[in-house]
């Protein structure tokens, strides 16, 4: 019995190791809100490139993942983990991001306001669930 791989079984092995490679790479540059393009200039690529390591279609040298990796400020063993929890952090990412622009529409005195709830000053209940009336200072 031979324990010697296939080439169809080691193929396999290649492409899920560049789809874990990819996800990786996407999901750390979505995390640090880099487009593909601005990757592809720090790295020295085309924003091609990236995408098609990202799916998982293209295999990234080791040049290019050594790169990659610094930029991204990764360790080259997250670079080849699978991602777990990485997901939550990039919809957390996602969520803030949307919560910040949201803030920045804001007056000073409803600011302040969130920054009452924030810290604790003011705490939301059923009773006052809708800010008060803001007056301007």
């Amino acid at each position: 019995m031979s324990t010697a791989k296939s080439y169809e079984e080691l193929n396999a092995e290649k492409r899920r190791l560049d789809a874990v490679i990819g996800r990786s790479i996407q999901n750390e540059r979505t995390f640090r809100r880099l487009s593909r393009r601005d990757l592809a200039k720090l790295v020295d690529t085309t924003t091609f490139r990236i995408g098609a390591i990202e799916r998982g279609e293209k295999t990234a040298t080791p040049l290019l993942l050594h790169k990659l990796a610094e930029v991204l400020d990764i360790t080259m063993d997250r670079v080849f983990a699978k991602p777990r929890l990485r997901g939550a952090y990039i919809e957390k990412g996602l969520y803030y991001r949307t919560v910040l622009n949201m803030l920045q529409s804001f007056t000073e005195p409803e600011l302040k306001y969130v920054a009452a709830i924030m810290m604790g000053i003011v705490t939301l209940n059923e009773d006052n669930a809708k800010p008060p009336e803001i007056e301007e200072a």
